[in-house]
């Protein structure tokens, strides 16, 4: 949906459907038959019962009107016409969306308010939350030129609209937001974490790992710097004694030491109602950092900035933030509103899985790791008195310090 495609005119005219994969094709004929019951013919009652789940009742009555025309019903051929057409490429799609839902600010609200129902999250605050979001970069013509132009800019637009549409007419359930481990954030609204998802890299997308709670663990900056340390991609939330929700993405996380970690994948971000990503500007390389316990380096927790003027930084001995204004690292913004605040509340997640932690020697070549067995022998000892069996003794290479 939205990828731009290459078709001969003659596979145009040669199929009726162009932009189905015969998988895709059925899967649409199972999804009618599922909301008809198995009748050649579907009426307004069974999908409207059939949807409620997931669509809203204003989305309900814009899709089924298009499709049932000009008859009041829908047959099997004009669903999986549809669903190629939703399918098409940016073009074909803004001009079936402005069929379907009338205005571009229609389809914002139609768009919105179903996606939350698809990803079982039923929360008005949210929904207009993500509406004022899309609304202020949203074209005031309503025309399919208009409309193409936005669904080309906007990839995040594109996948929210994928995931109510496929969920509508292929049964497919791709949930947006990442599976939370370690509890669900007591900072992020359930829009800031779709959108902010989407700004993490894909292969990170899927799971977010709570690695540091202030209210779970406390305000120590030293039990802060034990759990996110070397902890892989990282997410900085943060809300303020003002009721401020902001922070930024640490893409190669937090690393002890005097020197920044990161790169251009690194982003700031703000939440509440004015919710948006602020991009690396690429000037400097001053992303990522965290040190503590040092004299003459700044010591604490940030992104973006350097001694005392950040974008965003909580310093280790107060525990004092500190944000100052349009920070050549990132897009211009001022995440705190003013110079200095208090953090009322501190997350730090990591996204996708633990890394895998390498060492180098003084020549950049990589060490192999040992195991427990071989850092240690009298393990090796102990494990075989308590009579557990050792498996993979017969296979296992000695280290070659061992040789």
């Amino acid at each position: 949906m939205g990828a731009a495609k290459s078709k001969s005119n003659s596979r145009k005219q040669s199929q009726n459907f162009s932009n189905l994969s015969a998988e895709q094709m059925g899967k649409a004929k199972l999804q009618f038959r599922r909301a008809s019951q198995g009748a050649d013919v579907l009426m307004q009652a069974q999908f409207n019962a059939f949807v409620e789940p997931f669509l809203t009742e204003a989305m309900r009555d814009s899709v089924f009107n298009k499709m049932s025309q000009p008859h009041n019903k829908v047959v099997e051929s004009v669903f999986v016409q549809f669903a190629d057409k939703i399918m098409g490429d940016t073009s074909e799609l803004a001009g079936c969306l402005l069929s379907v839902h009338g205005t571009v600010d229609r389809f914002i609200t139609d768009i919105c308010g179903s996606l939350f129902l698809c990803e079982n999250k039923k929360n008005a605050t949210d929904v207009d939350q993500l509406v004022a979001y899309l609304r202020r970069s949203a074209p005031k013509a309503n025309s399919e030129e208009a409309l193409y132009q936005w669904l080309h800019a906007s990839p995040f637009l594109v996948q929210l609209t994928e995931r109510v549409y496929t969920r509508l007419l292929l049964a497919h359930e791709s949930c947006l937001a990442p599976t939370f481990v370690g509890g669900q954030s007591s900072i992020l609204s359930s829009a800031e974490v779709l959108l902010l998802n989407f700004n993490v890299p894909r292969e990170y997308r899927h799971k977010w790992e709570l690695l540091f709670s202030s209210t779970q663990h406390g305000a120590s900056f030293s039990k802060m710097c034990s759990l996110v340390n070397c902890q892989g991609p990282s997410l900085l939330c943060i809300e303020s004694e003002d009721g401020r929700v902001f922070g930024g993405y640490a893409n190669a996380g937090f690393i002890m030491g005097p020197g920044y970690t990161g790169d251009t994948g690194c982003f700031l971000f703000q939440g509440g109602p004015a919710m948006d990503i602020f991009s690396a500007t690429g000037f400097n390389g001053n992303y990522a950092y965290l040190n503590h316990n040092q004299h003459s380096l700044p010591n604490g927790i940030g992104i973006g900035g350097h001694d005392t003027y950040w974008s965003v930084f909580i310093r280790e001995k107060d525990n004092v933030g500190l944000s100052g204004a349009n920070v050549s690292t990132f897009e211009k913004c001022h995440l705190a509103g003013k110079n200095q605040f208090e953090p009322k509340k501190i997350e730090i997640w990591r996204t996708g899985n633990k890394p895998e932690v390498r060492k180098y020697d003084e020549n950049g070549v990589e060490i192999p790791q040992k195991s427990v067995i071989d850092q240690d022998p009298g393990a090796k000892a102990l494990l075989e008195l308590t009579g557990r069996q050792l498996h993979s003794e017969a296979f296992r290479e000695p280290h070659p310090e061992d040789d």
